[in-house]
């Protein structure tokens, strides 16, 4: 009962507060997800629009829903919400104890700053963790000879995929691998054939779909300079301690991580006293925890971007599971105090949830929230019917992706994720430009795209967005 509980609750809260449904933190890199779902083309969209990294399940799966005639953010949520249910199902098999099951369900749906992006569209972390816990669960399925052909061909297909999501599922895969390698081994050896077919297609699609995804340009180093490595880590740890010491502006986090080392503590000290040696599993997720963490501190897109501390958000993920697979191990979760206890975390763990989502904020000049965008997407559609939209990266694929009856495009200079489609915004009619984040002024004509643009009518407002349509001159 108590484990139906939390995870009620904790669903409650993720549709509350993280759905795409909604979250007031949808922003232009999430709805590039639900623009993929509308247009989805299966020879040109392994990847997320404009690079050779972040593998499309996500769209994929919403473009199944969307040719079933469902709209495209509703699809979105749905398999958002959808691939979270199945994680936490394989995490429940994995663990076979109903309390700590829903403990890791729980933080899989109830995310804490700066790892809000791990539940979000958009990202690479919901796609690695099912298909990483997939592979996991395939692993620990017994001895190695257990499941036969199919097991045999399901495991290289499974860890191609984590791949596929993320290349940041490789230090997991390795570590599960090692842990597992006598049933990895005995499998091989049984069913040879089955192993092979299942490498070979699994690689060759994954090569194929990465030789013909766009190289997105200043991003293609691999590893950041050992300079680097030592500015990530130490901004990560200026950021930890300035926590810990309640010093920043989210003080709830510091109570958060300060319970979350008090547990630490507790299943650590159990452990050593018990003598208890971690399973297989769950030595496989704390050392894929440790490995994704130095990697990502390594790696020359996090240094590209600015060593965003968000990047870490698969790793806390897999330490968060390890922890409780560890609890699992000692036989944690089946007393009556175990249940009080998990209550409490996942209360703590919920109101740091909550008051991340009602008091972020990016703090970015000119970018437009949910709100505004949907405000927006009325007007326009009110005024023109179909309605297009120039403006910054930020604002104008928010408004495509969040109205149906508005297509929108990045102003020249921008980041164009995806150039197919820009034809239905430079061949409308009349297209109505966004001055926040790009003009302060709206002028009666300006060039974008080789055409010159000329007002139609004066600048209008609406929820604090500025506006004006123009006509091209042909």
């Amino acid at each position: 009962m108590g484990a139906v509980l939390i995870a009620g609750a904790s669903l409650m809260g993720f549709l509350a507060w993280f759905s795409v449904w909604t979250t007031p933190h949808l922003n232009a890199d999430q709805a590039i997800h639900i623009l993929m779902a509308e247009r989805f083309d299966v020879a040109r969209d392994a990847y997320y629009w404009g690079q050779d990294r972040l593998g499309s399940l996500l769209p994929a799966l919403g473009a199944v829903l969307v040719a079933l005639g469902v709209p495209s953010l509703d699809a979105l949520a749905w398999v958002q919400l959808g691939v979270l249910l199945a994680s936490g199902l394989v995490w429940l098999r994995l663990l076979r104890n109903p309390l700590l099951g829903a403990l890791g369900f729980a933080a899989m749906l109830l995310p804490v700053f700066p790892f809000h992006e791990s539940v979000a569209i958009g990202h690479p972390y919901l796609a690695q963790q099912f298909f990483g816990l997939l592979w996991l669960s395939v692993l620990d399925r017994g001895a190695g000879t257990q499941g036969g052909a199919m097991r045999a061909l399901g495991l290289p297909l499974l860890g191609l995929a984590a791949l596929w999501a993320s290349e940041l599922s490789l230090p997991f895969l390795v570590a599960s691998a090692w842990y597992y390698r006598r049933s990895l081994v005995d499998l091989v050896r049984s069913r040879p054939w089955a192993s092979l077919v299942g490498s070979l297609v699994g690689g060759t699609v994954l090569t194929a779909a990465k030789l013909g995804a766009p190289k997105q340009r200043g991003f293609g180093t691999l590893l950041a300079d050992p300079s680097d490595l030592v500015k990530s880590i130490s901004i990560q740890w200026s950021e930890w301690s300035t926590t810990l010491l309640f010093e920043g502006n989210k003080p709830f986090n510091g109570l958060y991580w300060w319970t979350a080392l008090f547990v630490v503590g507790l299943v650590a000290g159990a452990g050593l006293r018990q003598q208890m040696k971690p399973s297989r599993r769950t030595a496989s997720l704390a050392v894929g925890a440790a490995a994704t963490w130095l990697l990502v501190h390594a790696s020359g897109w996090s240094a590209a971007n600015g060593f965003p501390l968000r990047y870490f958000a698969a790793a806390f993920g897999l330490a968060v599971l390890a922890l409780g697979s560890y609890a699992s191990d000692l036989g944690w979760g089946t007393r009556r105090s175990h249940w009080f206890a998990a209550l409490g975390m996942v209360a703590l763990q919920g109101w740091a949830a909550w008051s991340f989502s009602a008091h972020f904020s990016t703090g970015a000049k000119g970018r437009l929230d949910r709100a505004q965008a949907e405000a927006l997407a009325v007007a326009l559609a009110s005024e023109r019917q179909p309605a297009a939209v120039m403006g910054s990266y930020w604002n104008a694929y928010l408004v495509d992706g969040l109205s149906g009856q508005v297509v929108g495009l990045p102003f020249e200079g921008e980041h164009c994720r995806n150039r197919r489609y820009a034809g239905a915004v430079l061949n409308a009619d009349s297209v109505a430009f966004i001055g926040n984040g790009w003009l302060d002024v709206l002028p009666d004509s300006l060039h974008q795209y080789g055409r010159v643009w000329t007002a139609v009518g004066s600048a209008a407002e609406v929820n604090g967005v500025r506006y004006r349509w123009y006509r091209r001159l042909d």
